[in-house]
């Protein structure tokens, strides 16, 4: 694993000191410390804190990226209406629309992926309703993903 670059200046410059201190034993490097008035075990506490602190927030950080995936998500799916709330008619119109690729060639692809066993004769109005709530939810996405600042 490769370490970051370290953003404050005090700890940066002792993890340049004790990289420079190769050579020399714990013993010697502790002597020195004491001499100059530092108390080695304190600032070892205080490190290893830090440490498990930025260690314990890097391992947590997914639950925060993750909820606000989700915030997102579910704010981009408010509003949609589900296709099981339409007539057949819509249903199949727009099951038609997505064959010949009126949705794009990525939903004509997943439609072809997730019937490919099925003829489109032999799908229900359920079945059908539901691949089109997550081409329009997929869509959504898309479309709020485009629009956030990029950073």
């Amino acid at each position: 694993m490769k370490p970051t670059r370290i953003q404050y200046k005090p700890l940066a410059n002792l993890v340049k000191g004790l990289e420079s201190d190769e050579g020399r034993s714990t013993e010697e490097i502790r002597e020195e410390m004491v001499k100059k008035g530092y108390d080695p075990e304190g600032l070892a506490l205080r490190l290893q804190a830090i440490s498990d602190a930025a260690s314990k927030d890097a391992r947590l950080a997914w639950k925060r990226i993750g909820a606000a995936v989700q915030a997102r998500a579910d704010a981009a799916f408010q509003g949609l209406r589900s296709w099981a709330e339409r007539t057949a008619a819509e249903v199949d119109k727009a099951f038609e629309d997505v064959q010949e690729g009126h949705y794009g060639a990525a939903a004509r692809m997943k439609l072809q992926t997730a019937f490919r066993n099925k003829q489109a004769g032999e799908l229900t109005k359920d079945s059908k309703a539901t691949f089109l709530d997550s081409i329009d939810a997929l869509r959504r996405l898309a479309d709020e993903g485009a629009r956030e600042p990029k950073e």
